[in-house]
């Protein structure tokens, strides 16, 4: 429930912050910087991913589910009173909608 809250607070901040980008004149967030294949910048070759267990993660899964620290907690809350367009408030009510739709359906 936390990871979700974290995850939730996470894109409301990156889809505000690319809602202000997209408002200021003259730029266009999509049409500028580097493009995949486009002969700009270094080529990157990447090799194989290795997949490890994390430490922190399994001293975290140890702890009481709804706890949060302090911390998290206060910044949730106060991420919670910022306000956010109305625009972005119906998107993601529509997408739970959807997943609970979705949801539902699979169920039958």
């Amino acid at each position: 429930m936390a990871a979700a809250a974290q995850a939730m607070a996470a894109a409301a901040q990156a889809q505000a912050s690319a809602m202000a980008q997209s408002r200021i004149p003259g730029q266009n967030p999509k049409s500028e910087g580097f493009q995949l294949n486009s002969g700009e910048g270094a080529a990157v070759q990447a090799g194989a991913m290795v997949f490890q267990d994390l430490p922190a993660l399994k001293e975290r899964a140890k702890l009481e589910w709804g706890r949060l620290p302090p911390k998290l907690a206060r910044d949730l809350m106060d991420g919670r009173r910022e306000a956010v367009s109305g625009e972005y408030r119906n998107r993601v009510e529509a997408y739970f909608r959807a997943m609970a739709e979705k949801a539902r359906q699979k169920k039958k």
